[in-house]
């Protein structure tokens, strides 16, 4: 099953029991953080570049074929370049996509299925250093 960023944006928070933007924080100001949420959220970001690059591909190259456009001698390079581009980019979200799914584990695997939230990691009141 495809996923977007906002899907896996709600299985992260479903996971987690917390709002992304707090989870984030969380991570920036709690070094112990486990490595599986710090994951998980530079994959998200790094997924949502992604999809704003197959997009502005996409569109890009709607603009190079669209009906009643004449076409140059350098059009034909350019509609390539973007081709291949918008193919990067579809691979790299693909494989973030994979990447959060197996971190996420069944809880994206079966999008019908609420995952159980569990909270965030509490920082001890004891510094460990």
């Amino acid at each position: 099953m495809d996923h977007d960023a906002a899907e896996i944006q709600r299985h992260i928070e479903d996971a987690y029991g917390y709002p992304l933007p707090r989870l984030r924080e969380y991570t920036r100001t709690h070094p112990e953080t486990p490595p599986s949420l710090t994951a998980l959220l530079t994959i998200h970001g790094d997924l949502e570049l992604a999809e704003r690059a197959v997009d502005f591909h996409l569109d890009r190259l709607r603009g190079f074929v669209e009906p009643g456009r004449p076409l140059g001698g350098f059009d034909t390079s350019h509609i390539l370049d973007c081709a291949q581009r918008l193919a990067q980019a579809h691979a790299t979200r693909k494989a973030h996509v994979a990447a959060a799914t197996v971190l996420l584990g069944p809880r994206v695997a079966t999008a019908t299925t609420p995952g159980t939230p569990h909270p965030a990691p509490r920082a001890s009141s004891t510094r460990t250093r």
